[in-house]
């Protein structure tokens, strides 16, 4: 019974890999394992170039009915390396289930770029993020 088991899931992952490399032949697989391996690498780029540190809500402004332009804005604390606090403000471009639910005091994580401690993002709330970790051209608030 297990031969038979280990047999069909041989002979099913031997065929996915068969279409997958007929598929990386054409024009359009080509460009969908370009995005992949593009946008594959930007995401695991940017879970490495930052670190999470525990941040804290001390306010938001959550527009009803949100804006075109906006959806709110949130203004966080969290604390660097040496112990010293920071506060944050950012625009809520578009509300999400995390911004929707979000209250003063709640904890959240902020993502603290490692070769530019001065920038910082917000992810999952939706929130406009001027700099970029890798070249450090954030303006601190």
């Amino acid at each position: 019974m297990i031969r038979k088991i280990g047999f069909g899931l041989g002979l099913a992952a031997a065929l996915a890999l068969t279409l997958l490399f007929a598929f990386s032949r054409t024009e359009e697989g080509k460009w969908i394992g370009a995005l992949v391996g593009l946008y594959g690498g930007i995401i695991i780029g940017g879970a490495v170039a930052h670190d999470t540190v525990p941040g804290q809500v001390i306010d938001f402004n959550r527009p009803d009915p949100p804006t075109s332009y906006s959806a709110g804005s949130i203004r966080f604390t969290y604390q660097d390396e040496d112990g010293k606090t920071h506060e944050e403000f950012r625009r809520v471009m578009h509300s999400t289930a995390k911004f929707r639910d979000v209250e003063i005091g709640d904890p959240i994580d902020v993502w603290v770029c490692r070769n530019d401690r001065s920038v910082v993002k917000l992810v999952g709330y939706g929130t406009y993020e001027p700099g970029k970790c890798n070249d450090g051209s954030a303006p601190r608030s």
